[in-house]
């Protein structure tokens, strides 16, 4: 459907028409005494209106142009009138190309910060949908990996029940992502030692070695509370299907104002130099905490086993 506005159309062309014409017109039929001063002689006013159209639909030059024709047929037909001179009437006659130039400056002002705010918005309605995409993506990730294994005719039986109970747990939390309500409080702030418990929770299938107690006290602020716990969970789902380790640590350490959580495991490791991150590394453990401040770094060689270790600043 094509959008309609006030320069489309050729509407405007009988009130221009008219806007000239009815100066000759009404000189016809009035005596030059009424030419200046007499509501009779209602053509420069109206002339006014449609050198205000054409500004709105022709932009500059037109505007400017129909508006020196209405000056010259004015200038014309109202110097015949007693009493008036070409020179008095001739500044009269300058106010149509003048009203057509500042309305056009304003008007294309007004056009420009219209596009500039009608490109914000959509930038703005762009940035929206990336985000909701990029928490869905968050959200679902390590879901979609239980999901894969539970699935998966190839995973053994003895992982089967902690994937179950990671099962029910990531079914809880979406069933909660998909009735949020954003007016909500956030949680309350949490300490690394319960992050570390919740984001374990179900991995009994991997063989965790825990060694928190160093930084199990320190609290968390409820953002870097989740942050944390998100990115420990991925970082155990990763060790779960690609680690065949025979042992993953869990360390955690406060020193300094600082925290620290690591977590090895003696796995097949990776060269990090020829390996790209996916989702889960990548965004999920790298991004998600650098933009809550926290430093990640990820070591690995093969055959050597993987370390991710998070550092940040107690509160």
């Amino acid at each position: 459907m094509k959008k309609k506005s006030v320069r489309t159309g050729g509407w405007h062309w009988p009130d221009m028409i008219v806007g000239l014409v009815a100066f000759p017109l009404l000189a016809y039929c009035l005596p030059p005494q009424d030419y200046v001063g007499a509501w009779r002689f209602w053509a420069p006013g109206f002339a006014v209106n449609t050198v205000i159209l054409a500004a709105a639909w022709m932009g500059l030059r037109g505007s400017v142009t129909y508006a020196t024709l209405v000056a010259l047929v004015d200038l014309a037909i109202v110097a015949r009138a007693p009493s008036v001179t070409w020179l008095s009437a001739l500044p009269d006659a300058l106010t149509y190309p003048g009203f057509a130039i500042v309305i056009t400056a304003f008007l294309s002002y007004v056009r420009k910060v219209a596009a500039t705010a009608d490109r914000n918005t959509e930038l703005a309605a762009h940035a929206m949908k990336v985000a909701e995409i990029e928490r869905f993506r968050l959200t679902v990730h390590d879901a979609t990996g239980i999901l894969q294994l539970l699935s998966s005719t190839s995973t053994p039986s003895s992982q089967r029940p902690a994937l179950m109970r990671q099962g029910t747990r990531e079914a809880r939390r979406l069933r909660a992502y998909l009735a949020e309500d954003y007016s909500a409080p956030l949680p309350s702030p949490q300490s690394l030692g319960e992050v570390i418990q919740n984001a374990t929770e179900g991995f009994n299938d991997l063989p965790l070695c825990l060694c928190v107690e160093l930084g199990s006290t320190v609290v968390l602020a409820p953002r870097v509370a989740l942050g944390v716990g998100r990115a420990l969970t991925t970082v155990l789902h990763n060790a779960r299907r690609h680690a065949e380790a025979k042992t993953v640590f869990v360390h955690a350490d406060c020193l300094d104002g600082r925290w620290e959580l690591s977590v090895r495991d003696d796995g097949i490791g990776f060269d990090p130099s020829t390996a790209s991150f996916g989702f889960g590394l990548g965004t999920q453990v790298i991004e998600a905490l650098q933009r809550l401040e926290i430093d990640v770094t990820i070591d690995s060689a093969p055959g050597e086993g993987t370390a991710v270790v998070m550092v940040g600043s107690a509160s």
